[in-house]
């Protein structure tokens, strides 16, 4: 499920293990680095207002110093890192190619009808979903070059050598969504801010994902890499249920699948209550996830990380998931 976005360098299984973590948000960052034995570290650090902005680096000196003083007090180096989402691109589309070389070369006419960029703006990443003699189904990830440089810049300022970045949706379903699951599920990430990310994942792959941001008591934006549109806002839960059956209705009707359950992680305040919400109003399966699923058994390890504290990592978790 790892689709790497950008990559650097190869890297052997011995390093692989060694690397951390580090999910980036607008406002907190958070790392987790797995070791032979679990959990081998952590941390959750609030981000000052104006450091990231809509997923943009607004403060790169500010940013510097606070992965500087992280990786000088964690130890850490090799890093895999997720982007926030709103600066991510996400579509679907079919093309031609009798191997991996022909099916990118042949996206590349198909990027300018989806993202508002030349092709030597953006970097960009995809997924076979199906194929058909040489013709397939796929899933492509798209990042602006300058987007990804902001985040390469800072980090190697700061003395850390990313390997990989990948989008938010991406590193989060690679923890919650069991490996090798054959289902059409939709994660809700409820962020420490006040947005949540919509993922719906068939199978192994994220094939849409949305972010709401809630930015006052009577509105709500939807971004979805495309539209912006502004809806009314009656309460955390009254929102959160209207959204989340806007997508499931969108997408039985856009993709002729049903949703099968629901996973939700993130900051969550109250687990039962959430989870009744949902499934209640919506009559649909719905259940915290278990972020730590592909990285052990509980039956061999028990992470030393409350569980309810462990389900803000899920997206660093999954970055830091060997052999995706």
């Amino acid at each position: 499920m790892k689709s790497r976005l950008f990559d650097f360098f190869p890297v052997p299984r011995i390093l692989a293990m060694q690397t951390t973590g580090v999910a980036v948000s607008d406002d907190v960052l958070h790392f987790v680095k797995l070791g032979e034995d679990g959990l081998s570290s952590y941390g959750e650090t609030k981000l000052p207002e104006n450091v990231i902005e809509y997923g943009s680096v607004a403060n790169p000196g500010e940013f510097v110093k606070i992965l500087t003083d992280l990786r000088r007090k964690y130890n850490l180096d090799l890093v895999e890192v997720s982007i926030p989402e709103e600066k991510s691109y996400l579509f679907k589309t079919t093309v031609l190619g009798e191997n991996t070389k022909d099916i990118r070369s042949n996206l590349e006419l198909h990027l300018q009808e989806n993202v508002p960029f030349k092709i030597n703006e953006v970097v960009f990443d995809f997924s076979i979903i199906s194929s058909e003699g040489n013709s397939h189904e796929v899933i492509v990830s798209v990042l602006p070059v300058a987007v990804v440089n902001q985040y390469l810049g800072v980090f190697k300022e700061a003395s850390l050598s990313p390997l990989s970045f990948q989008v938010e949706s991406q590193a989060v379903t690679q923890a919650v969504v069991k490996r090798n699951s054959k289902e059409n599920v939709l994660v809700i990430n409820l962020h420490d801010g006040n947005k949540a990310g919509f993922y719906i994942v068939d199978g192994k792959n994220v094939v849409f994902s949305s972010t709401v941001d809630v930015d006052g008591e009577d509105s709500v934006h939807i971004f979805d890499g495309v539209n912006d549109q502004k809806t009314s806002k009656k309460d955390d839960f009254g929102v959160l249920i209207r959204e989340t059956k806007k997508i499931m209705t969108y997408w039985k009707t856009h993709d002729g699948k049903s949703i099968s359950k629901i996973i939700v992680t993130g900051n969550i305040s109250d687990e039962n209550k959430i989870i009744d919400q949902l499934s209640g109003n919506l009559s649909i399966r719905a259940e915290i996830a278990n972020v730590w699923q592909n990285a052990f058994s509980f039956d061999e390890i028990i992470p030393k990380m409350k569980r309810k504290d462990s389900l803000r990592f899920a997206a660093s978790i999954g970055l830091a998931l060997p052999n995706q």
